[in-house]
């Protein structure tokens, strides 16, 4: 169970079946590029989920597995999981971080950008007008949602973290490279956040938004609907189509996890579940 200050922070672990499907999906849509090269980093790492995974799956080799979070009480996690000897992480601020690990931070550097940045947490909402003014600095999309006249520091600290991470994963991936990341429904759904949407659909091909059921982070003590974004940094091409659906178990043994059966009709060319209903445009799992 997630403490008081994990809650705080908006962290919520992501699990197994879901790093294991996120970084499967990744590969499939990257499957001309090779791990001697490719470079990923998860701006949000948490306990390092995703970074050690594609270590372990051999996806990725160090030192190119990269990952920052701002929880000091995650370092000893990392030791006691032996992450410290292969990947890159450090305690740091994911969205204003210039290096990690004595290197610089270089935006459109890496072809693989994953995680599951925290919301529902404190966000903005308590920062100085310093680290307000370094936000502001560095991040466009948030102005998206205000006129001109509304540029407040208090209009920014109502913006959800979420938000500016998405901006940030998409700042670190490198022209035609991936992103993975899992938000909120309301970023793909409510009228308030169409900005992003409009704004991620003109700088990204979104190759796929996956619902995920409600209990997927139960052990975090939130049911909050959740979706994961699959995209590629570049335009999309006329007549682009997106892949979405909708999967109702995951985690709960092998005949139940719906995410290996999504995973796999994708690889075989199939782009709906056999059962859709005619007109309907998501496939559910």
């Amino acid at each position: 169970m997630p403490t008081t200050h994990s809650r705080s922070l908006g962290q919520f672990f992501t699990p197994p079946g879901v790093v294991d499907f996120t970084l499967g999906a990744l590969a499939w849509l990257d499957a001309a590029s090779t791990a001697t090269s490719r470079r990923l980093i998860d701006p949000a790492c948490g306990e390092g989920a995703f970074v050690l995974r594609a270590l372990e799956a051999g996806l990725v080799r160090p030192p190119n597995a990269y990952g920052l979070d701002t929880d000091p009480g995650l370092q000893e996690v990392w030791r006691a999981q032996g992450a410290l000897s292969g990947a890159r992480l450090e305690v740091a601020d994911g969205l204003l971080a210039d290096e990690v690990c004595d290197e610089p931070l270089l935006r459109e550097s890496f072809d693989w950008v994953v995680g599951n940045p925290p919301y529902a947490g404190t966000g903005l909402k308590e920062a100085s007008q310093q680290l307000l003014a370094a936000v502001a600095d560095r991040y466009d999309l948030w102005r998206h949602r205000f006129g001109r006249d509304r540029l407040t520091w208090d209009n920014l600290r109502r913006v959800p973290i979420e938000i500016l991470f998405i901006e940030r994963f998409w700042q670190l991936c490198r022209e035609g490279g991936h992103i993975a990341v899992i938000l909120p429904e309301g970023v793909f759904s409510n009228s308030r956040w169409r900005f992003v949407r409009d704004w991620l659909l003109s700088v990204a091909t979104v190759q796929a938004v996956v619902g995920l059921p409600r209990n997927t982070f139960r052990t975090g003590s939130t049911t909050a609907k959740t979706c994961l974004l699959l995209a590629t940094r570049r335009p999309p091409v006329a007549g682009h189509r997106v892949r979405l659906a909708e999967v109702d178990s995951v985690g709960v043994g092998a005949d139940q996890d719906r995410l290996p059966q999504l995973l796999a009709a994708w690889k075989e060319g199939r782009d709906h579940h056999p059962a859709r209903h005619p007109g309907e445009d998501v496939d559910r799992w």
